[in-house]
């Protein structure tokens, strides 16, 4: 069974909130996803989970057109990346619905994305 695990770049960058990962990535998946949940529960203020996220060097909120399976237009799906590395690049991602300011849905995603 091939297992991947995660490549630094040659910058080696980790945010704060995605340090000391486990090695596979998969593992790391379900860890990331698990401390964004912690760290910003479902009711917390969608400015101050930003604002944390943009010290710690996350690019965004991008906003992702809403679609068919998403509840309302309100609840547009945001996130915020953090990349490190160059041909085989890994990602940090933060990911959340929001209503009236305040965060309904969040989720992690931590990955490999090679070219």
């Amino acid at each position: 069974m091939l297992a991947l695990t995660a490549c630094e770049g040659s910058i080696g960058q980790v945010p704060a909130i995605g340090a000391d990962l486990p090695v596979k990535v998969d593992q790391a998946q379900a860890a990331f996803d698990l401390r964004v949940k912690q760290r910003f529960p479902v009711g917390s203020d969608a400015s101050a989970m930003v604002s944390a996220l943009k010290v710690q060097g996350f690019d965004g909120p991008a906003s992702w057109e809403p679609d068919s399976a998403q509840p309302s237009p309100e609840e547009h799906v945001r996130s915020m990346d953090f990349r490190s590395g160059s041909v085989f690049s890994t990602l940090w991602s933060v990911r959340w619905r929001e209503k009236g300011g305040k965060i309904t849905e969040i989720w992690g995603v931590y990955g490999i994305i090679a070219p």
